[in-house]
């Protein structure tokens, strides 16, 4: 999957693309964005000026090292459009539900696989009777 963010840069509108799978400093850093989001959410009176300016700084750390340094911090807050940082969220959320499947809701349960030995299964009780009769003899 290709990944694309577009900044403006000096008055120019710049792509930048991303082609291989985000690796673990990427989902390390989507889970700390994901730790800040919910501590400010928790907040009773919600985030402070402090908080904005820290998810700030992390979206724009995020930015960079996902891309692989093809542009700076300053780059990135300075020339983000809205867009651009809808593109860094989507991006941060994308890696945290890598590998999760929803659940359906009519989707049948998995079961044991199905026998293939056509001798009979002995439960425990007769496994163990029958150890022990070997074991007084």
């Amino acid at each position: 999957m290709a990944y694309e963010i577009e900044l403006e840069i000096d008055g120019k509108l710049n792509k930048f693309v991303r082609n291989d799978e985000p690796h673990l400093r990427d989902i390390n850093n989507a889970i700390k964005l994901q730790r800040n989001w919910l501590q400010q959410m928790s907040r009773d009176d919600g985030a402070t000026n402090q908080d904005i300016d820290e998810e700030e700084q992390l979206l724009a750390k995020f930015a960079v090292d996902f891309f692989h340094g093809q542009f700076t911090k300053d780059e990135v807050i300075d020339g983000a459009t809205k867009d651009a940082v809808n593109n860094i969220y989507v991006t941060v959320s994308s890696i945290l539900a890598a590998g999760q499947e929803e659940p359906s809701g009519d989707a049948e349960p998995k079961k044991s696989p199905r026998r293939t030995s056509t001798k009979p299964s002995a439960s425990l009780t007769d496994s163990t009777t029958l150890a022990a009769k070997k074991a007084t003899h």
